[in-house]
């Protein structure tokens, strides 16, 4: 059986977009959370970088995490951040030290 894929995203946005982000992000989740292969997927704002949001992710495998990032609600929620962005965005795959 092959492990899971887990992801940290870090999204960097400018102040002023920063309620617009909240709110594709929470729509991106939702979307996000009922789709084949993912296993978990949440949104957290940073408390020591406010307007940076974390991606905390988990899929059933690289294939799953490919087609999620083919999806309509990924191309709309990037429409949101292109103008929000402070910096660029970081996805972390991860891999166990074990």
């Amino acid at each position: 059986m092959s492990q899971h894929l887990r992801v940290v995203a870090t999204i960097p946005t400018a102040p002023e977009h920063a309620e617009a982000v909240r709110a594709g992000l929470r729509d991106l989740v939702a979307a996000t959370q009922q789709e084949e292969g993912c296993v978990a997927y949440d949104c957290f704002e940073s408390n020591a970088a406010p307007g940076t949001f974390v991606m905390v992710e988990e899929w059933a495998s690289q294939e799953a995490m490919d087609a999620h990032m083919k999806t309509p609600h990924m191309a709309e929620v990037f429409k949101v951040l292109g103008p929000a962005l402070a910096g660029d965005v970081a996805i972390h795959p991860l891999r166990p030290l074990g």
